[in-house]
């Protein structure tokens, strides 16, 4: 089982823009959320920025290709309409997350006028329902709904794999190589003020389950640092429609 998890957990590894947080591929030089262009360090573990510049308006520091100012919001490209697409893309993701909560949890919940869905996890959980807010996370498994407030989370341990698998099978695992299917099973424990919480059932590709899990992390870093999602800022941006 060790093994197994260690082998998971190697697939499941994010990067993030170090100038907006968005989580991207290791092939990416340029961060598609922010337009910072980056360098990835020598032992692959994280991204540095190419170059540096001051904002015109404010005086924060920028990587100097950004598209635009994550203190205020000040639009430091002349190709506002990619900007424009980026921003049409975010609300149409957002509008779709919102229908995608209402079809799967069948439950009078209201989001907060200020709620922004930063992901969803649906496509492979048949009924059930997972997702992360700047304000929450949700879980809706066998009929059930649970949500975990963000100012609560104390911690979030990386996910756990529960194969449904015989002890046989493990062995056998154990020892020669089996692509993982997806009746993988993944549980993700979430210690709050008021007890541990856990995500159960989510099942599917380990690499998205990871990035669930790294997206939860980020949105508490955020809530803690008291800063925004970049996303909620490209939402913002003052873009002519």
């Amino acid at each position: 089982m060790r093994q197994l998890n260690a082998s998971i957990m190697a697939q499941i590894i994010a990067l993030k823009c170090p100038s907006c947080g968005a989580h991207l591929e290791k092939n990416e030089m340029k961060c598609q959320y922010c337009g910072a262009e980056l360098v990835l360090l020598p032992d692959n573990s994280a991204f540095s920025l190419r170059s540096q510049s001051a904002c015109p308006k404010c005086g924060s520091i920028n990587e100097k290709s950004s598209w635009f100012c994550l203190n205020c919001n000040t639009i430091l490209t002349k190709d506002t309409e990619m900007l424009k697409r980026i921003q049409k893309k975010a609300k149409f993701n957002q509008e779709e997350n919102e229908k995608l909560f209402a079809s799967k949890v069948p439950l009078q919940i209201s989001l907060a006028p200020d709620e922004f869905f930063h992901m969803t996890f649906s496509k492979e959980q048949v009924k059930n329902f997972y997702a992360v807010t700047n304000k929450r996370v949700m879980q809706y498994v066998n009929g059930k709904y649970n949500e975990i407030s963000i100012s609560d989370i104390v911690a979030v341990y990386p996910p756990k794999a529960k194969p449904k698998l015989s002890k046989s099978s493990l062995v056998l695992l154990a020892f020669v190589p089996t692509p993982l299917n997806f009746e993988t099973r993944f549980e993700i424990e979430i210690k709050t003020y008021h007890g541990l919480e856990k995500l159960e059932e989510i099942r599917g590709d380990p690499y998205y389950c990871g990035l669930f899990y790294a997206i939860i992390l980020r949105t508490v870093e955020e809530y803690e640092k008291g800063t925004k999602n970049v996303l909620h800022f490209i939402m913002k941006l003052p873009l002519d429609e």
